[in-house]
């Protein structure tokens, strides 16, 4: 996928790609492949970039105009978003799957299926 702020970002901010891989520890033809298009670009990198550029991911990715990064977290990260707390827990419904499963997995370690 082409992300034509790939460049954009770099010219703005007075880097030639040289320069960049430099700064990226990688090979020039491995970043001119990511900024033209050719190559898919690692998450890891767009996260690299944005904190390099200070921008958000969802502006490298041309989801948004707005440059500005995420708020930071407190914890030395960026968030990625407003995920609620009930989004990281498990459906009702399968937390008995899971605690019959462990119990299954226990009689099967004592052996021939004996009482706790």
């Amino acid at each position: 996928m082409y992300y034509r702020r790939l460049k954009d970002l770099r010219e703005d901010h007075d880097l030639t790609q040289t320069q960049l891989v430099e700064l990226l520890g990688m090979h020039k033809t491995t970043y001119t492949n990511y900024e033209q298009g050719k190559r898919e670009i690692p998450f890891s990198l767009v996260i690299r970039l944005a904190r390099l550029y200070d921008v958000s991911i969802d502006f490298i990715a041309e989801f948004t105009d707005e440059p500005l990064p995420l708020p930071s977290s407190g914890r030395g990260g960026r968030r990625c978003g407003n995920l609620s707390s009930s989004y990281a827990r498990k459906p009702e419904g399968l937390r008995g799957e899971d605690a019959r499963d462990k119990g299954k997995q226990s009689e099967r370690r004592r052996g021939d299926g004996e009482k706790p």
